[in-house]
């Protein structure tokens, strides 16, 4: 008896909409941010983190795990592009670079430690690497909408 209507609320017509919106924000996130969603905050300064007055910054490798992040890994063969994520002196998360513009050209000098402080320059509303172009700026205080979502995941 509660089986029953436990099935036919389970495929009663709201309960479909919402499976199916549910379903399409799965496959939005995983099309768009798999590859950049899972990083952890830097515990101690070490080869990929920094910290820099009252922000860390954690270097990190996108991942291969959808389209984009396919994309980027056979677009720098052989090189080890990056994006940058930055989290308070707590370890809260902040906001981080854009999700589909990586860079490569500073790999090797920013994923060191004396690297990493000398590149990265804090300005009052916005976090950048130097020379980097704009795809590596972290807007502090204005979230993009790729941090106000990765916000969920790591805070």
């Amino acid at each position: 008896m509660i089986w029953d209507y436990f099935w036919r609320l389970l495929y009663s017509k709201p309960c479909k909409i919402i499976r199916q919106t549910l379903w399409i924000l799965l496959l939005l996130w995983w099309l768009l941010l798999s590859h950049v969603t899972f990083s952890s905050p830097p515990e101690k300064e070490g080869d990929f983190a920094c910290f820099f007055g009252q922000y860390r910054f954690s270097v990190e490798s996108p991942m291969p795990v959808n389209p984009i992040g396919l994309w980027i890994s056979l677009r720098y063969l052989g090189k080890e592009p990056f994006y940058l994520v930055v989290y308070d002196n707590q370890g809260h998360y902040i906001g981080q670079s854009s999700p589909t513009l990586c860079n490569d050209r500073y790999s090797m000098s920013i994923r060191n430690k004396t690297g990493a402080c000398n590149m990265i320059i804090t300005k009052k509303d916005k976090i950048i690497v130097a020379g980097a172009g704009s795809g590596l700026d972290v807007p502090l205080h204005h979230k993009k909408w790729w941090s106000w979502i990765l916000q969920w995941v790591h805070n």
